[in-house]
């Protein structure tokens, strides 16, 4: 048979007070109560208050559910879960104070956009999938997830933040034993979108609010619910036997991979299911919009998404051989075998010598690499002054080294960087020292070794 409606019982009047609460009018009318705009007389704020029909009053079932939604909803802190503020009883009124919100639920959207665009429903879905996950975490099963309970809020920016309400049966875990109000064998929540299980009156799990969430999905993509009859009996059982169209069938633009999140979180076997709305939540995270995939991805994990493509690896540049920049290395260290050959076999003035190996170097640098070395036979008298080598320098003070006959220590030089070629003159030799040449050197015998 068709489910009975309550009767609409009459609603309370403006400026009705609860306490510090006058309220200013009523916003909607349910089954076991209504809901008013209302202010704070003190802090004069905005807030939505949720009565208990008087004749629901009565009943204490209707009063333990009624109090338990205020109970589960305060326990979820989670910004997509409407929040409570508090609750009370005036006169043989209960009620709850809860965030006042502006906007519009899920059913009226559908109502007046029919089936939405995947990227356009996974936006919507993601959040409200991350607050059930959130009461999960809390010992808390919704069990009445359909549209209606979930409301489409309106922010300041006039962004839509999707907010879950009614948790008016919901099933809080550590309950004692007396306080629970349906026993394992009761079926409670809205028939079109129970789970198998709910429907048989069996005991549930989170795995039921995933399958609630998938004939949401279902719908939101289509525009029909997967399971529709004139009476109960029969839908029921159609429920419990899984029978109905495919959502490709009915939408042939669907992405194949979409209609399989959705037929898994549906599947009449609850082992078959994602093991947890994360999973769930995981596997849609690749058809959100790329905004959404970021702010996600954190809670639900990273997934492929279509608009990642591979890295592209620009492939190696091969490093041209560079050839090896001249150097006058070998001939130093010949002039300066020489050099020390002079010294041993020569009996000439230290300063004698210091010459004789200027005009070396001279030689050395002046002429072709292969040129044969030619040994100088001048033999400069007394007057002749000491060559100075000032090779110019960056940045570093210049070494400057008088080859005298009273050094005979080896000093080490600084590293010069030589800027651009100087020439070094004396009476005796010419000594070009050109750019690029940049080594520590020594004197040996009065010449610059390496």
């Amino acid at each position: 048979m068709s489910p009975v409606q309550p009767q609409a019982e009459a609603t309370l009047a403006p400026d009705t007070r609860f306490g510090r609460y006058r309220l200013v009018r009523c916003i909607g009318v349910g089954g076991m109560g209504a809901v008013y705009e209302a202010i704070h007389d003190d802090l004069e704020k905005r807030v939505a208050i949720k009565t208990l029909h008087p004749s629901m009053a009565r009943d204490p079932e209707a009063r333990a559910r009624f109090l338990r939604e205020g109970r589960a909803a305060s326990r979820i802190r989670h910004p997509n879960v409407v929040e409570v503020f508090d609750v009370g009883q005036h006169e043989d009124t209960l009620f709850l104070v809860m965030e006042h919100l502006v906007g519009e639920d899920l059913a009226a959207l559908l109502v007046r956009d029919g089936p939405l665009p995947v990227e356009q429903l996974v936006d919507l879905a993601l959040p409200v999938i991350a607050a059930v996950a959130t009461a999960h975490e809390e010992g808390v099963v919704h069990r009445d997830l359909k549209p209606e309970n979930i409301f489409l809020a309106q922010t300041r920016n006039g962004a839509v933040q999707p907010k879950v309400l009614d948790f008016g049966i919901s099933k809080v875990s550590g309950v004692p034993a007396a306080q629970r109000i349906t026993g394992a064998a009761s079926m409670v929540g809205t028939p079109l979108y129970m789970s198998p299980e709910q429907a048989q009156g069996r005991a549930l799990d989170g795995r039921s609010d995933q399958y609630a969430l998938g004939v949401i999905l279902y719908e939101c993509a289509t525009g029909r619910v997967p399971y529709d009859a004139p009476d109960l009996y029969p839908l029921l059982h159609a429920i419990v036997q899984g029978q109905h169209a495919s959502p490709r069938s009915l939408r042939a633009d669907l992405p194949a991979d979409f209609e399989a999140v959705i037929e898994r979180a549906m599947a009449c076997d609850a082992d078959r299911r994602y093991d947890s709305l994360h999973g769930l939540g995981h596997a849609l995270l690749p058809f959100a919009s790329r905004t959404n995939r970021g702010l996600w991805r954190d809670v639900f994990g990273a997934a492929p998404t279509p608009l990642q493509q591979p890295a592209f690896v620009a492939p190696p540049v091969p490093v041209a051989t560079r050839a090896a920049a001249p150097t006058l290395l070998p001939r130093v260290n010949e002039i300066c075998r020489i050099t020390r050959r002079l010294r041993k076999t020569s009996r000439l003035p230290a300063i004698s010598l210091a010459l004789l190996a200027a005009g070396l170097v001279a030689a050395a640098v002046l002429l072709p690499s292969r040129a044969p070395i030619v040994r100088a036979s001048t033999r400069p008298n007394a007057t002749t002054p000491a060559v100075v080598v000032a090779p110019a320098v960056v940045a570093v003070a210049p070494a400057v080294v008088a080859l005298a006959p009273a050094v005979e220590a080896p000093v080490v030089a600084p590293v010069a960087i030589v800027a651009r070629p100087r020439v070094v003159r004396s009476r005796a030799v010419v000594v070009r020292i050109d750019a690029g040449i940049a080594a520590p050197f020594r004197l040996c015998g009065g010449v610059p070794c390496p």
